[in-house]
């Protein structure tokens, strides 16, 4: 038999009412939920769609149900969203111990510019774009010294 013909023959298979698929599984749902785990980023969501005219529900916090056909939409504004929330190359979460203080305490003796953000549960720094080389000196540095400190407390048993 053809191999052509053997495919048909399995795709049809798969595709037919006895194939343990429900009709409703076998049809594009019309809506689905979004889920966003952030609520200052949920709540800017929700103003961006107001404002671009799209329909959505809020079903329960911050989770919402939206139309099918505009999830590319969706997640390019969500995409595009989180970028300015927490931008590429200029935000960071530290989840080293003490890592996060070292970093603070010398952004604010080199009088740099932040914000710290909680986002997805975790606590983001955020610089200004013309601060990008410092801060990444300063985040070397200070991971250097947070990894020595680490090191130390272990070979003493503090650990």
């Amino acid at each position: 038999m053809n191999l052509y013909w053997v495919f048909l023959v399995v795709l049809l298979a798969a595709c037919s009412p006895n194939s343990g698929n429900t009709k409703e599984q076998m049809v594009l749902s019309p809506e689905y939920t979004l889920e966003i785990y952030d609520e200052a980023l949920a709540k800017k969501l929700q103003e961006t769609l107001n404002a671009e005219g799209i329909y959505y529900k809020v079903i329960e916090d911050n989770r919402l149900k939206v139309k099918t056909k505009n999830r590319v939409e969706i997640d390019r504004l969500f995409l595009e969203l989180s970028q300015k929330d927490l931008p590429v190359g200029r935000s960071i979460s530290l989840k080293m111990p003490g890592l996060e203080e070292m970093v603070i305490e010398e952004l604010e003796k080199n009088q740099i510019p932040y914000v710290r953000k909680k986002r997805y549960g975790d606590f983001w720094i955020v610089w200004l774009p013309r601060d990008i080389e410092k801060v990444n000196k300063i985040i070397e540095q200070s991971s250097q010294k947070a990894r020595m400190k680490l090191i130390n407390n272990l070979e003493k048993g503090e650990g």
